[in-house]
């Protein structure tokens, strides 16, 4: 969920998570990243940090659970965790946009992109 909303991860469906023996939540399919969607430019999930849909609150038990409640305590812990790196992600989509052909990237402006990708991050 985390790297959804940094990254700007599109076509979140329960077709591209997958469970492990675990029970840990593995994002697959990463063809539309930074806002680009399927279908062009129109999302329904642009308003949307990231996707957490009835069943993945269900399957966690409720909005009361125990479970959803470690949910919120590790999303937050996670988000504090991956500020401290902030700067190495910002390098590497700089790195990896420069004269890019991944469709993420055409037609975008590296500052806009940079800058957008830094407001997330506070």
């Amino acid at each position: 969920s985390l790297m959804s909303h940094f990254f700007l991860f599109k076509d979140r469906h329960n077709g591209n998570l997958l469970l492990d023996t675990a029970g840990h939540v593995i994002h697959i399919d990463f063809g539309f990243v930074f806002g680009v969607a399927p279908g062009g430019s129109f999302s329904l999930e642009m308003s949307t940090p990231f996707k957490l849909t009835e069943e993945m609150l269900e399957v966690m038990g409720g909005l009361r659970s125990p479970i959803f409640s470690e949910f919120i305590t590790l999303f937050c812990c996670g988000f504090l965790a991956l500020q401290s790196y902030s700067e190495t992600f910002f390098t590497l989509v700089e790195i990896t946009c420069r004269h890019s052909t991944f469709k993420s990237f055409e037609g975008r402006e590296r500052d806009e992109l940079l800058s957008k990708l830094r407001e997330r991050f506070c």
